[in-house]
């Protein structure tokens, strides 16, 4: 499991498996972009019951056939996922705590997650340890060999200054400085050395949820990225775009959030 370590988005730790429960919507959908024909194809659909935990999963082919479908059985403090395959059946299943937290992944190996009094995540199996301070990670260590991997060395609230130590995945060595906006949203992320810049900008009213980030390596566009959230009758569809670099193709993908009937009818 590849573990996303940016300060900025250090909680995708917690909404990684966030796909189990919604009480919002009953499904959604994924699609892909078709290059060739330059529509999108339905790629997958997640489905829902009425008390909004997860039911089933459907994969669809390009030519709209379901290519197989992964069932889940929810017990009181744990989910069963049952995929059929020709040679048998897999399971993988999640246990939670009584709070609903996360505490074991088991997929032939155990992946282990443990959490502080205040139920914040502490310990992951994979070798991280989370320090906080103030309701906020401030130290991320490798339990292998208790060293720092990153700290955060200044917080208030339009900044967090975060010390990385080493490499880790995509994070080079250094200080990397966050910056956010009065609504504490995030605007710009720079490095230290000023080689590195992101910026950050929103576009919100009661329909439309726009996020533009930008990527600059030595003062040149290098990475875009738009995410787009509509909100049209009962649905909310989100448009992702994506250009790892300037002179790169660009890639686009979708999914559509269908909104419960009784939710629908709120709205």
């Amino acid at each position: 499991m590849e573990l996303v370590l940016d300060e900025c988005d250090i909680n995708a730790l917690y909404s990684m498996f966030e796909e189990f429960f919604n009480d919002e919507f009953e499904s959604i959908e994924f699609y892909r972009k078709n290059y060739k024909s330059g529509g999108d194809w339905l790629n997958k659909m997640i489905f829902y019951d009425e008390q909004g935990f997860i039911n089933r999963i459907e994969f669809y082919l390009p030519n709209g056939e379901i290519s197989r479908v992964n069932y889940f059985e929810k017990s009181e403090l744990q989910i069963t996922s049952k995929e059929k395959l020709e040679y048998g059946c897999k399971n993988i299943i999640w246990r939670f705590n009584a709070i609903g937290n996360l505490i074991n992944v088991n997929n032939g190996d155990d992946f282990l997650l443990s959490y502080n009094k205040n139920q914040q995540l502490e310990k992951i199996s994979e070798g991280l340890e989370f320090k906080w301070e103030n309701d906020n990670i401030s130290e991320l260590i490798n339990t292998k060999d208790s060293s720092i991997i990153q700290k955060v060395v200044e917080r208030n609230k339009l900044e967090t200054i975060v010390e990385f130590i080493g490499r880790v995945n995509k994070n080079t060595s250094g200080i990397r400085t966050y910056k956010y906006d009065e609504l504490e949203r995030l605007i710009r992320i720079e490095s230290g050395s000023g080689i590195r810049l992101t910026e950050i900008e929103y576009e919100t009213s009661e329909t439309l949820n726009k996020q533009i980030s930008t990527s600059y390596v030595n003062h040149k566009q290098d990475s875009y990225s738009c995410i787009t959230g509509k909100t049209i009758d009962n649905k909310v569809e989100v448009e992702f775009i994506f250009q790892q670099r300037k002179d790169s193709p660009i890639m686009k993908s979708r999914i559509v959030k269908n909104k419960r009937k009784t939710m629908a009818n709120k709205a």
